[in-house]
């Protein structure tokens, strides 16, 4: 719980104690009535677990924004994604393209789909990583010492 979510709850445990709870934290009494109504509205709105990652700050706004025009079948291209990752396959956003194009059955232009895949990315926390560094342990490789030091 938020320093502003346990001065709320203190102001409305009595009645009529919002401008005391306001005069002793030093804060405006408009602001813990403003509080008090954006959390109700978030706690009916959002899940638990979104819930506490707007109150914690990672977010700017308790705001949802609008819903995404093309998101009918992300669910299924999320688990075509978490499918070839799991056979060990490559997943570039060319890749993602192309199942969006077979999943919708899109006519679109490639640029079209390619930036929609890169909003449904950040919609889903998708992340491309690669390998770009392997380090080789060769200290007790005997043959590759026997190598070097020929």
């Amino acid at each position: 719980m938020t320093d502003k979510e346990r001065i709320a709850v203190e102001a409305y445990s009595i009645p009529n104690n919002v401008r005391k709870v306001a005069a002793k934290y030093g804060v405006v009494a408009a602001n813990i009535r403003r509080w008090k109504k954006s959390f109700a509205k978030v706690k009916n709105v959002l899940s638990p677990k979104s819930y506490e990652e707007k109150i914690n700050g990672r977010s700017t706004t308790f705001n949802m924004g609008a819903k995404a025009k093309h998101s009918d079948n992300d669910e299924l291209l999320y688990e075509s994604f978490k499918n070839i990752r799991h056979l060990n396959r490559v997943v570039t956003v060319r890749s993602l393209c192309a199942e969006y194009k077979c999943i919708n059955e899109e006519k679109s232009p490639d640029q079209a789909i390619r930036q929609r895949i890169y909003r449904w990315m950040v919609r889903k926390n998708v992340v491309n990583r690669r390998v770009t560094h392997q380090a080789q342990n060769t200290r007790h490789c005997e043959t590759i010492m026997k190598d070097w030091s020929r």
